[in-house]
């Protein structure tokens, strides 16, 4: 939803706001060849309705165009009894417009995780495994993303690639962490 916009079309200063849910889509009963559930974190859904709200704010000084996104995403618990931690994203964004086609930028994205919850107890074994252990889950991550979007002529479609390195890692416990990591999307907007 539109808060504000200054202009229709190629606004100077817009600010949404949006609210969601994430389905609980994809199986949370996954098995090992043993018998036992695979972790929650492996397991191709989680089985939990998770409500979503946004904020995003745009200033244009066009051809230089900054951004703010904010995302909060209330967890609940899933259909086996896990539930992920309550997750708080921002993204700060300079975005370039280099020629007609073609943007560059660079973004800090945060994020921050409250820790796991396994109510049940059935995908937990924190004694033999430190992934199954929900105390070992939450964390608080900051990179630095250099970015290059390609737009599609004639188009609402955009391709964008970005590639992220951590400045400021945090979590509890022992988890693995990222080293950096490239993220390619395709956009379309109708």
């Amino acid at each position: 939803y539109t808060l504000y916009t200054d202009a229709p079309i190629r606004p100077a200063e817009r600010l949404t706001a949006g609210l969601g849910v994430k389905l609980p889509t994809g199986a949370t009963s996954q098995r090992s060849s043993s018998g036992s559930l695979i972790h929650a974190m492996m397991q191709p859904g989680t089985g939990s309705w998770d409500p979503l709200v946004m904020v995003n704010y745009m200033r244009a000084y066009y051809p230089l165009v900054l951004q703010a996104n904010l995302l909060y995403q209330l967890t609940t618990e899933g259909y086996n009894g896990y539930e992920f931690g309550d997750r708080f994203t921002y993204d700060l964004s300079a975005r370039y417009q280099a020629s007609k086609y073609v943007n560059v930028g660079v973004e800090l994205n945060g994020v921050h995780s409250e820790k796991d919850a396994d109510h049940e107890g059935k995908y937990s074994d924190p004694e033999t495994s430190m992934i199954d252990n929900p105390e070992y889950t939450g964390l608080d991550s900051v990179f630095v993303s250099p970015l290059v979007q390609a737009k599609v002529p004639d188009t609402g479609g955009s391709v964008e690639l970005k590639y992220q390195i951590p400045v400021y890692q945090d979590v509890n416990g022992f988890q693995q962490v990222v080293d950096w990591r490239v993220l390619a999307s395709v956009s379309w907007a109708f």
